[in-house]
């Protein structure tokens, strides 16, 4: 046999065969532990898996580069990781069950450098240096806004507050005690 002939048997018995793995009435399931979609030339752009530390899909560029991952953290949290070309993260948005929405900004070494979150209803925006260490953080809590400044170190040198009850600033010294306070 050839032509269309087999080729219209070839489909037929295609069809057949899917609609016995997919059952008569339509798709119930399918399992696996990893999906693949791949591009024309047979690159993987859509990753769908559930490893040990929580299902994801993950965008990949035409390089194989992950560019854009969203999973479910261990603590049932969705995050959402985008990434550059090199495959280096520089964004992440997150909602962590017990700490609340967050948001981070990293530079091109990976560093977190901007991070923006509420915790316990209290929004806060930490700035960090090259290094990653917490440099500055804005703050409002209960009280009212705070603004803490650290030196190179990571210490806290210099808190501002405002309060209903007026305004107050702390300069620390090296040891952490207090210097200078107004008022």
């Amino acid at each position: 046999m050839s032509g269309p002939w087999r080729s219209a048997l070839a489909g037929a018995a295609g069809s057949l065969a899917m609609a016995g793995l997919l059952g008569a009435s339509g798709p119930k399931t399918v399992r696996a532990e990893r999906f693949e979609i791949t591009d024309q030339a047979g690159r993987a752009r859509v990753v769908l898996s559930a490893p040990a530390d929580g299902p994801r899909i993950v965008l990949l560029d035409p390089d194989g580069q992950e560019r854009v991952a969203l999973m479910v953290s261990r603590d049932g949290g969705p995050v959402l990781f985008l990434n550059n070309a090199a495959g280096k993260k520089r964004a992440l948005i997150a909602l962590w069950r017990d700490e609340g929405p967050e948001i981070e900004l990293y530079d091109p070494a990976g560093q977190t450098r901007i991070m923006l979150t509420v915790q316990k209803d209290q929004p806060a925006i930490f700035l960090n240096d090259a290094g990653g260490k917490k440099q500055a953080v804005l703050a409002v809590g209960a009280d009212g806004p705070e603004l803490q400044m650290y030196d190179p170190a990571g210490h806290e040198r210099t808190v501002a507050e405002v309060t209903g009850r007026g305004g107050r600033v702390k300069v620390l010294g090296p040891e952490g005690k207090v210097k200078a306070s107004m008022p």
